[in-house]
């Protein structure tokens, strides 16, 4: 978990869930689509002043990036 600022429960507070993807965010790699990333979330959240990113990563989503990345191979 990620947070900028304080939380309060009196005031609305941004709040990103996100399940991580190395290749996109880390790499910056967007052959897949157009998605949001770690930064992209960072940024609206520091333009709020605060907020929360929750990252949660799946115990098979390596695997599934890599399939994508060889699926896009396929294509060319």
């Amino acid at each position: 978990m990620l947070q900028k600022g304080k939380i309060s429960k009196n005031s609305p507070t941004l709040v990103r869930v996100q399940q991580s993807n190395f290749f996109h965010d880390l790499l910056n790699i967007n052959e897949f689509g157009a998605r949001w990333s770690v930064s992209d979330s960072m940024k609206k959240i520091n333009e709020a002043g605060k907020g929360v990113i929750l990252l949660i990563d799946g115990e098979n989503k390596k695997q599934d990036e890599f399939n994508e990345i060889n699926a896009s191979k396929k294509k060319e």
